[in-house]
């Protein structure tokens, strides 16, 4: 990443308001219910004797509401003023620092095109740091070319889709081994695509061994002199072993061989 790619591309902390939860989470941190007796007064049909009953209590200690089951109080739940709906966090989050950069929310009600232009959010953010440097290189006009062909793409996604649509359709099934062959052919491009400034140095230092390698490998005098050294080392290597030994003994001898 260039200088002044890092310079606009920083984290903030950004209050985030999270969708509604489920009954479950939001029940997590309250009580568990409680069952409490209550009068019960006589009705005028004569179905109610009166007497006591059991009924349930409603979670939140603000609210008094009973229900005679436990599923009409958990639905209950749902709609009781006093329970929490939405909750606030703090999430971590990547922002664009290019000046006077805009884009438009369409994580809200909006998503569907019907948004305004008095509506636009500023600045750019994301949850990850390679959208955000995608974004960023659209700002400053970087260009990502393919390695294999003329083409020059936007952004990198569109170099990766390129590149895996040079195999042919008909051996694009995974396991087979044709298929296997063609993208490890492709796959240095693709991480270069991907990773421009780090797979660089890393492909140069790769090269630059495999020439010195194939340099010795190709030199017979090399072959040679190698050869003499593991065979001057070897010998040096016995002597040192057998020097400590007697001659009577043959013990120590017969170990070291």
């Amino acid at each position: 990443m260039d200088p002044e790619t890092q310079r606009l591309v920083k984290p903030y902390l950004i209050e985030d308001t999270a969708r509604k939860k489920g009954l479950k989470a939001i029940m997590r941190g309250l009580k568990s219910p409680e069952q409490i007796i209550v009068e019960t007064q006589e009705m005028q049909d004569g179905t109610k004797k009166k007497g006591t009953a059991t009924r349930w209590r409603c979670r939140n200690k603000h609210c008094a509401a009973t229900r005679t089951r436990l599923q009409d109080l958990n639905r209950h739940h749902e709609s009781c003023k006093h329970s929490p709906k939405i909750v606030l966090m703090l999430s971590k989050q990547w922002v664009c620092g290019y000046p006077g950069c805009h884009y438009r929310d369409r994580s809200g009600p909006g998503r569907q095109g019907s948004m305004g232009d008095d509506e636009l959010v500023e600045p750019y953010r994301t949850r990850q740091k390679s959208n955000l440097v995608d974004h960023v290189a659209r700002h400053l006009g970087i260009k990502f070319p393919c390695a294999h062909c003329s083409l020059v793409f936007d952004d990198r996604p569109a170099v990766s889709k390129h590149l895996q649509g040079l195999i042919p359709r008909r051996i694009r099934r995974k396991r087979d081994g044709q298929y296997t062959e063609i993208a490890r052919k492709l796959e240095p491009a693709i991480e270069t695509a991907k990773r421009k400034d780090r797979m660089a140095k890393t492909n140069a230092t790769r090269d630059s061994e495999c020439e010195v390698m194939q340099v010795n490998a190709s030199s017979d005098e090399c072959e040679s002199s190698w050869a003499a050294q593991e065979v001057a080392v070897a010998k040096h290597l016995t002597l040192r072993k057998f020097s400590g030994a007697t001659s009577g003994d043959r013990s120590t001898q017969e170990n070291y061989l």
